[in-house]
């Protein structure tokens, strides 16, 4: 009696089964039986579902309200981090928005907002995508993994959705343009104040040019271009190793000691869709896919075949040809090298091949 009386506490309490709950215990001052006594009250924590919902939600338009849009965004961007993909944040704004609300009124104004916010949730996927405001009249997208051209028509899809919709304010009909920007999730930008800070660049980048438009930022395109143009050279390779798109150029080397014969270095180059191609412009990608073994199998094929033709017209020939690394680690080059000199007979002609002592020692 007269102690002063404890703090409520929280605790996780034990059920029969073994199964856990959150609860709360709170103390008061009691008496039983004529005695003082302290009396505690144990009480399972219960969370309303259906309040938590209408705390999260904007009560003029009914989508999420920033805070939770802004947790949405953190979560997005968290799973970007982990490596998920495709993910968009878009910003939208009514184009003139201050015109719109000192001709149609304050109240009008929240109207038509709340009409422009339910048109965009009808054009979104309402299990994947996510809907929030994020300013006065700014509303954001949480959009769920897609490919880039999907990205890029949902995008379109919404601007021309809102311009084609007449909206009622009042007495008043009127149409509405909407200004998107945006950004794509990756792991290079998965931080929520970066994504923001693109989003809200390309948004004023968009109005600055008259707005009813979409621009989203790519946090990826260097790399997806590099990728493209990786991709188009090795298909050039592939093409002229398919179809026997390689030449042999031949320069000629003069002898200062008068050696008998012709000397010449074999030279190759790739017939391009513009003339042909030098060895410095295909023979990396060729290198990173691979493929060097088999231009240079090209390229010693037909020097052989060109020396024969060569001795059959009487001339005695020695061709210089470089070998790339790649082909002195294949296992089958020297067995197939000795068919293809065996099969052409060469008595006087020499083939020579060539690599750099420091790819060799």
């Amino acid at each position: 009696k007269g102690d002063r009386i404890p703090p409520p506490m929280e605790l996780l309490a034990r059920r029969d089964d073994g199964s856990t709950f959150k609860a709360s215990v709170e103390f008061a001052h009691a008496t039983f039986e004529g005695e003082a006594c302290l009396q505690i009250v144990f009480r399972q924590q219960t969370v309303d579902a259906a309040l938590v919902a209408q705390l999260q939600r904007d009560p003029v338009t009914g989508l999420y309200n920033r805070s939770r849009t802004l947790e949405c965004i953190d979560e997005a961007v968290a799973s970007a981090a982990a490596g998920r993909s495709g993910q968009a944040v878009l910003l939208l704004e009514p184009d003139n928005w201050k015109d719109l609300v000192a001709s149609t009124g304050i109240g009008n104004a929240d109207h038509l907002l709340a009409a422009i916010a339910a048109k965009i949730a009808e054009s979104i996927d309402p299990e994947e995508d996510i809907a929030g405001v994020l300013g006065d009249h700014t509303l954001g997208l949480i959009l769920a993994p897609r490919g880039d051209l999907e990205h890029a028509a949902l995008t379109e899809r919404l601007r021309t959705t809102i311009a084609e919709t007449i909206f009622d304010a009042g007495s008043r009909s009127l149409t509405v343009t909407i200004t998107i920007g945006g950004t794509l999730l990756a792991e290079k930008n998965a931080n929520t104040e970066t994504v923001l800070d693109q989003a809200s660049a390309c948004l004023r980048a968009a109005q600055n040019q008259g707005g009813n438009r979409v621009e989203l930022h790519d946090p990826s395109a260097r790399e997806k271009a590099d990728a493209e143009r990786e991709q188009y050279w090795l298909d050039l390779v592939r093409e002229a190793l398919a179809q026997d798109g390689l030449r042999l150029y031949h320069q000629q080397i003069i002898s200062l000691q008068d050696a008998a014969g012709e000397f010449y270095e074999i030279l190759v180059r790739m017939r391009g869709p513009k003339g042909d191609v030098l060895p410095s412009y295909f023979f990396p990608v060729a290198e990173r896919n691979g493929l060097l073994p088999a231009i240079d199998r090209w390229v010693l094929g037909h020097a052989i075949d060109a020396l024969a033709h060569r001795e059959n017209d009487g001339l005695t020939t020695t061709y210089f040809v470089k070998m790339t690394l790649q082909s002195l680690e294949d296992p089958d080059l020297l067995p197939w090298l000795v068919r293809r000199l065996e099969s052409a007979k060469l008595r006087r002609s020499k083939l020579v091949i060539e690599m750099p002592e420091s790819k060799v020692l």
